[in-house]
């Protein structure tokens, strides 16, 4: 492994009283508000950090796809990607001995393409190298289906 290799990313976060929401600053410059739902405690001015951790993991899967699939020759036509999380609110809420976290994960792709014989290679090489999902697979509690689509030439 080489220096010159490793990536580092930053982000800052935070919070002040009577502005609403988390403020969200990442090392490429962008801006996002994470808030909670009002019936949480929030404002609602943004999607939760639970949703934008499940919004991770999808992106990930899709622009790693993306970047492969160009890297390859591939034409895609089409990624759609949902992932759904499960978690237990009284872990949330410190409640006895709940499970603290998601305890079920599930990412199901559907990916399209007229070069159906190399779909295959490419989402064979994307589970191995995106980097949000290899970490929480870690966890295990991840579970990925794609659905592979060959669309007519």
């Amino acid at each position: 492994m080489s220096e010159d290799t490793i990536v580092s990313l930053w982000i800052d976060a935070s919070w002040r009283r009577g502005v609403g929401g988390v403020r969200i600053s990442t090392s490429n410059g962008y801006e996002i508000v994470a808030d909670e739902p009002k019936n949480m405690g929030g404002e609602g001015l943004g999607p939760t950090p639970v949703e934008l951790f499940l919004a991770s993991l999808a992106s990930c899967f899709v622009c790693t796809l993306r970047i492969h699939a160009r890297r390859l020759g591939i034409e895609l036509d089409e990624v759609s990607v949902r992932v759904e999380g499960s978690f237990d609110m009284l872990g949330f809420l410190d409640v006895e001995d709940a499970p603290r976290g998601f305890t079920k994960i599930k990412l199901v792709a559907k990916v399209s393409s007229k070069q159906c014989e190399d779909l295959d290679k490419l989402i064979d090489l994307a589970l191995r190298t995106w980097i949000v999902g290899k970490t929480v697979e870690r966890s295990n509690v991840l579970e990925v289906v794609v659905e592979k689509v060959c669309s007519k030439k």
